[in-house]
């Protein structure tokens, strides 16, 4: 027999979007509910930029619908569901 342990948190439980520089390792974290979309993130260690409006990659374009798409469901009451995601414990 096998017993799984996750964790699945609801979109209320986000605290932070997190940020790492990938040419430093330099993290950034930002509240969902008030990052700015349009505006031009850069690493606070190196100044690279993470993120732009300008920047056209899929990274790029998936990050920011992600951070639009939770602030649209952490926001909206009685969307007839509630979304959950789900991790393997922390513990393990």
């Amino acid at each position: 027999m096998t017993i799984l342990n996750r964790f699945c948190p609801e979109m209320s439980d986000i605290m932070a979007i997190r940020l790492e520089c990938g040419t430093c390792d330099a993290a950034i974290s930002y509240l969902p509910d008030s990052w700015n979309t349009a505006a031009t993130l850069k690493c606070p260690n190196c100044a690279v930029e993470l993120v732009s409006p300008s920047l056209q990659t899929k990274g790029s374009i998936a990050l920011r619908e992600l951070a639009e798409s939770l602030k649209l469901l952490r926001n909206t009451p009685n969307l007839g569901f509630r979304l959950r995601l789900e991790f393997d414990s922390p513990n393990r």
